[in-house]
């Protein structure tokens, strides 16, 4: 995960400017509908820079984001110093959330984050890590993508954004056989002015993702302890069931995942 961390610290600035923020509505409603009910405690890991997570609690009672990046949970805490004390940002990894055992009756993980982590056994550790914070009964949900997105659908992606602040330029390259894909960024971020002229600092980042086969997520989701009856599979985002045939090119799968009472 080291690369990833250091990459993540370079656009830990700019990381909501260039966001499509308007997609993290969908992964609330997704959360409010697939959730459960009487939800009290909700853990949001990888939360990033916490936009998501101040969503969440205006609808929970107390939530608590965790991110593995300090830069990240630095820029999460100063866009919610006007937020009450249920709501609580702290530096986190989701391999070992042992702290966290028992506590939640919602954890949530999304915008692909586990798609970051370097093998199968930091992902078997994650959801094992994820599902141990949860009381009996509560639920884990959380998006990856699809073997199509990572083989097919980001190849020969392109991305440009700018704003008065700086720019992104975004390239991704896929390797099919690896289910893999390689993001390089580069970002320009204002820094100062020397006489009429501004300066910018640059960054080149390249940020790894892969995924696997629908069978791995299940299989480590069964050795976390969730019966298959207990788990949904969805698509487009969480709106309805996944069939395998009518959803080749879906870009993302969705999980539901109930811990047994």
């Amino acid at each position: 995960m080291g690369e990833s961390l250091m990459g993540f610290t370079e656009v830990a600035l700019i990381y909501d400017r260039f966001n499509d923020l308007s997609a993290y509505d969908h992964w609330l409603a997704f959360t409010q509908e697939c959730g459960g009910k009487e939800v009290k405690a909700v853990l949001d890991v990888a939360c990033g820079t916490g936009y998501f997570t101040r969503l969440l609690v205006q609808h929970f009672p107390q939530v608590k984001g965790i991110d593995l990046n300090e830069a990240m949970i630095t820029e999460a805490k100063e866009h919610s110093k006007n937020i009450l004390d249920n709501l609580v940002f702290q530096q986190g990894n989701m391999l070992n959330l042992q702290a966290e055992q028992g506590k939640y009756d919602l954890v949530t993980c999304y915008a692909d984050s586990l798609c970051f982590l370097a093998n199968e056994e930091e992902l078997k550790q994650a959801l094992f890590s994820m599902a141990n914070c949860l009381k009996p009964g509560g639920r884990l949900l959380f998006d990856v993508w699809t073997p199509y997105q990572l083989s097919q659908g980001f190849d020969q992606f392109s991305y440009h954004d700018e704003d008065e602040n700086g720019a992104l330029l975004w390239t991704s390259f896929t390797d099919p056989d690896e289910l893999k894909v390689t993001h390089e960024l580069t970002v320009y971020n204002y820094s100062h002015f020397e006489g009429r002229q501004a300066l910018y600092t640059r960054h080149e980042v390249d940020l790894e993702e892969r995924t696997y086969p629908l069978t791995t997520y299940i299989k480590y989701l069964n050795e976390a302890g969730f019966l298959s009856q207990q788990i949904q599979v969805r698509v487009q985002f969480g709106e309805r069931l996944y069939h395998e045939f009518q959803d080749q090119q879906a870009d993302r799968w969705f999980f539901v995942c109930q811990k047994g009472e």
